[in-house]
């Protein structure tokens, strides 16, 4: 198994998953059976052992790409991270200078647990919280129009239900400066696979149309993360 966010010890997690292979066929089964053991082999401050290294592995990885994306633009004003509350913004700070409001579009407001804390890397929260309000979001009240340099979307936009997709990317937009920059994270997924999913995925073809008919310009870069076997493609589009 190739490591991209390890939460659990390897071994003992591929023994759950033999274990519940072979007690069920289906892998909804197999699934569920895993969540109920989980805990079983979840280590003392886990925490603090597993998901901190790896989280902060993370972000190194998507702030190195994102470094790679933006070319030679290191000043920002106006900051919006869209599907989570700061997890990402001290390491792209260490790149980049992201003066101005900072804004943390989520479904969960940030919580001073440590969960929360090892997740933003800091106690007090980074910035702004807006709800995501099942991808209704009113952000032009909360945002001025044409007040951000940078978005960033890690968590891709597959989540976003079909009728909603396209007011949830103009009002993106229109908060956005001229030129502004929408970095994207995102799977490249077939119609097949899109189809027995509940996750509204798409190919990455789709979403580049998408993006362009959206007014939105593409440079053509896909960034993939190594030994990620959902082949999430780092892209960045600039407001036309």
């Amino acid at each position: 198994m190739v490591k991209v966010f390890p939460l659990y010890p390897e071994q003992q997690l591929h023994q759950l998953i033999q274990a519940a292979s072979e007690v069920y066929n289906a892998d909804e089964n197999v699934y569920r059976q895993l969540q109920k053991k989980l805990t079983d082999i979840k280590p003392f401050l886990g925490e603090l052992t597993f998901s901190l290294p790896a989280l902060n592995k993370q972000k190194s990885t998507m702030a190195a790409q994102t470094l790679q994306l933006l070319d030679n633009v290191h000043r920002y004003e106006g900051y919006l991270e869209i599907g989570s509350t700061g997890r990402y913004i001290d390491a792209l700070e260490e790149d980049f200078n992201i003066v101005g409001e900072r804004y943390f579009l989520a479904e969960k407001a940030p919580s001073y647990s440590l969960s929360n804390i090892i997740d933003r890397n800091q106690i007090w929260p980074a910035g702004a919280y807006l709800p995501l309000a099942d991808y209704r979001p009113d952000i032009g009240r909360h945002i001025a129009n044409n007040s951000l340099d940078l978005v960033t979307v890690f968590n891709g936009l597959h989540h976003c239900p079909i009728p909603l997709r396209e007011e949830f990317l103009s009002s993106i937009r229109d908060a956005m400066k001229p030129c502004a920059y929408l970095v994207i994270r995102d799977h490249d997924e077939s119609w097949t696979y899109n189809a027995a999913e509940l996750r509204h995925f798409y190919s990455l073809r789709f979403l580049d149309n998408w993006l362009s008919n959206s007014g939105f310009l593409g440079d053509g870069r896909r960034l993939y993360q190594s030994g990620d076997p959902t082949h999430n493609a780092l892209m960045v589009y600039r407001k036309a």
